[in-house]
């Protein structure tokens, strides 16, 4: 027993020393390699599928012992590949330009949309095949096999579309930047319809910007370089008197007569006359009529057009680029729907002596898209748009927004001749009143003879001889019972002819209209956008207005401060002005029943600061002050309508009706006080005793003076020198035209909220003259 024991011990030493000194730390055997990643499509799309767009290629990759760091692709058209695709890829490996697709634990990066080509020439009805080569790459650097499907695409044309751009809204050529004027800003855009119906991709587009023409050119264009077709689906252009065929279906014949048999497939077309009258064309779906721009795209001109139409065109010299291309976009540009162009008259080709005066000419702008295929647009869009050329070359404009009525409806109006042999109006006090103070402070300086001819606009009758129109004259307001003879109105272009805008209104009874255009504009609004277009190009303006911004029709309603339009606070510099409802005293209204009741209150001003104080200290020539002045009562009488009963004139009792104080904004310096006939006891509901009745605003781009009377019911001499002092700070305008600034104003505005506001003018006037093209077009 002992003994086997011991013999047991004895064999488990041995294995133990055995195993103890013949063991080594070294692994022996084959080294362990790197096994490489492996990638494979998945089902979707299968090799040989047809595309008529961008599609997503789906892949799954593996790597047992690792994992894959990268996947990498290329697209290569069939052409290039040749007949073995592996030894073309192995081949070329390092020369392809492979898209790189890393991956992370978030983006397994399993799938990629790959742009395929299609072809360019005829890219509906022929497929471009394309192989689209893969490959992963594992953390050590391991490659898989390079796998490869083929597929085939087709592209349908994108269309290019420009934003609607009416000529009769012109754009305000700007020099540079540096102002407020936004300079001519231009959108596009662009869809593929046929390939993309939803969520269409970027496209590239290029452009090009030609002019200036004047309207014998433009129309020369029209007639010369503007040609109808009808493009199928296909992308064939067809003229006016061509036949389009259609195959609709093919006849299937069998010869049995020899052996082998033959076969012959004859196609069944139909023929359709191109004609614009068809409407077979567009009811079969056989593609669309277009307008082709001749002469700027030569690769289109040169397959619409039969080679004599191409050689007329090469003879015409109106595009050219040498003389009339302003500018162009630099090649395509991708995902870019806009341009901003400034100093678009750097080509004129006019003397200088046009040159020296504003002008309104006409440019194109014709844009092309591009889509993901490198298909362009085979019809790309223009539009022909105005630009006026502002040279500010006269001092005055006159815009009378009063409100002249017929008879006796014409209450604290001011008075006019009336002819009663012809129902018309043979002179206008305020215009002879005017122009006889501007002419006295500056011989020549305005025109009050030499009406203009009449005039369209938007299709608007412009009937300047009714109104007595000048080239400085010009009344906006309506007159009543002689609206249907013409539609009172004013250009952008006569605007920016000026150096200062004066703004009257003196009746007690309508409203001027100051809001700026949205969707439905009218005249008045359109004049009032003309007029912010002018201060923001550094003109000046100085309004003379009695009741300005309500229409005096409920004689209900008491004495309110009246809403100031949003436009004319920011730039005349004040925040509300006292309506004192006067119809509701002469007339009669539920709580003041007698017609004996009157609130004529305005006899003078006085005088708190001279508008020069802006500019220079006080010298020996230029007072710090201006001076006090009175209604002239005989004036009063004379020059305004006082209707026996209800509003007689009274020797006791004569003041200016209808003349509210203001409250002006801290920028704004007040230029005269109120003098009441009622001294500080006031009347009733007011006591404007004291109150800020005219102030004054310089900011660093434009000047601006506000009153709250006119100047026709003050006596000549005075009127004289208010006109002269007012004029001579107006006109200081040394940066006009200029683009820059003055940065020494007290009043320095935001300029983005200015160029805010004058895109917002642009872009209304763009979209209510698009909505009224719309509705003219039913």
């Amino acid at each position: 027993m002992k003994r086997g024991v011991l013999l047991i011990i004895a064999l488990l030493l041995a294995i133990y020393s055995i195993g103890f000194w013949g063991c080594t730390k070294e692994v022996e055997g084959p080294e362990r390699i790197n096994q490489p990643p492996i990638v494979q499509f998945v089902n979707i799309p299968v090799s040989g599928s047809q595309f008529s767009s961008d599609t997503t290629i789906y892949w799954y990759g593996t790597d047992v012992d690792g994992f894959i760091r990268y996947f990498r692709y290329a697209v290569i058209e069939s052409t290039v590949v040749g007949g073995d695709p592996l030894g073309y890829i192995y081949g070329n490996k390092a020369d392809i330009d492979w898209t790189v697709l890393e991956v992370t634990l978030e983006n397994p990066n399993s799938n990629a949309k790959v742009n395929m080509s299609a072809d360019v020439k005829d890219p509906v009805r022929k497929f471009v095949s394309s192989y689209v080569f893969l490959q992963a790459i594992d953390n050590l650097g391991e490659e898989s096999d390079i796998i490869y499907r083929m597929f085939r695409k087709n592209n349908h044309f994108p269309v290019t579309k420009v934003n609607f751009y009416s000529i009769g809204s012109p754009f305000i050529n700007a020099q540079s930047s540096d102002g407020i004027l936004p300079g001519i800003e231009i959108k596009w855009s662009a869809t593929d319809p046929v390939d993309y119906p939803r969520d269409a991709p970027p496209f590239e587009y290029r452009w090009k910007f030609y002019g200036p023409y004047d309207s014998l050119e433009m129309e020369f264009l029209n007639e010369n370089y503007l040609q109808a077709y009808f493009v199928d689906d296909y992308g064939h252009y067809y003229l006016e008197g061509d036949t389009l065929a259609r195959m609709v279906s093919a006849d299937t014949a069998i010869n049995t007569t020899v052996t082998p048999p033959e076969t012959t497939i004859t196609p069944v077309y139909e023929y359709y006359p191109v004609e614009v009258t068809n409407q077979d064309l567009r009811r079969f779906d056989l593609g669309t009529w277009d307008t082709l721009l001749l002469g700027v795209y030569g690769e289109i001109d040169s397959t619409a057009l039969p080679e004599d139409s191409l050689y007329l065109l090469d003879s015409l010299p109106m595009v050219d680029p040498e003389t009339y291309l302003v500018e162009e976009s630099n090649g395509w540009l991708y995902d870019v729907e806009r341009a901003r162009i400034y100093d678009a008259f750097r080509k004129d080709p006019s003397p200088d002596s046009v040159k020296a005066i504003t002008r309104q000419r006409y440019f194109f702008f014709t844009c092309q898209a591009r889509d993901d295929s490198k298909v362009p647009d085979n019809a790309p869009d223009f539009r022909w748009i105005s630009v006026v050329e502002p040279k500010y070359e006269r001092d005055i404009i006159l815009l009378d927004w009063s409100n002249y009525k017929s008879l006796y409806l014409g209450i604290n109006a001011p008075i006019y001749k009336y002819n009663t042999s012809y129902p018309i109006y043979d002179g206008i006090m305020l215009k002879d009143v005017y122009s006889n103070l501007a002419n006295a402070w500056k011989p020549g300086c305005f025109d009050s003879e030499n009406l203009l001819p009449n005039d369209t606009i938007n299709g608007a009758l412009l009937r300047y001889s009714l109104f007595l129109t000048t080239q400085d004259y010009f009344a906006p307001g309506n007159i009543k019972d002689f609206a249907s003879d013409g539609v009172p109105n004013v250009k952008l272009t006569d605007i920016l002819r000026h150096k200062v805008i004066i703004i009257t209104k003196d009746d007690a009874g309508s409203a001027m209209d100051f809001s700026l255009p949205v969707g439905s504009a009218n005249n008045a609004q359109y004049i009032t956008s003309f007029v912010v277009s002018g201060l923001n190009s550094g003109m000046s303006a100085w309004s003379m207005l009695r009741g300005p911004f309500y229409e005096a029709k409920n004689y209900l309603f008491r004495p309110f401060f009246q809403n100031i339009p949003s436009t004319y606070a920011e730039y005349f510099g004040i925040d509300g002005i006292w309506y004192t409802t006067w119809g509701c005293w002469p007339l009669g209204s539920l709580e003041n029943p007698l017609y004996y009741r009157r609130i004529e209150d305005f006899i003078g001003a006085h005088a708190l600061s001279n508008p020069y104080m802006f500019d220079m200290p006080a010298t020996p020539e230029i007072d710090t002050a201006l001076f006090d002045f009175a209604i002239d009562s005989a004036m009063l009488k004379d020059r305004y309508i006082w209707y026996p009963g209800i509003n007689p004139w009274m020797d006791t009792l004569w003041a200016l009706p209808e003349v509210g104080y203001v409250v002006k904004d801290g920028a704004s310096k007040a230029l005269y006080e109120y003098i009441s006939i009622h001294d500080t006891v006031g009347y009733d509901l007011g006591n404007y005793q004291g109150r800020v009745v005219a102030c004054a605003r310089k900011t660093q781009v434009y000047k601006t003076i506000h009153y709250s009377f006119n100047l026709l019911a003050i006596d000549s001499i005075t009127a004289q020198k208010i006109f002269n002092e007012t004029m001579d700070w107006l006109t200081v305008q040394p940066f006009l035209q200029t683009g820059k600034m003055d940065r020494t104003a007290d009043a320095q505005v935001s300029v983005q909220k200015l160029r805010s506001i004058q895109q917002d003018i642009e872009d209304n006037r763009r979209l209510t003259d698009e909505a009224n093209a719309i509705i003219s077009d039913y």
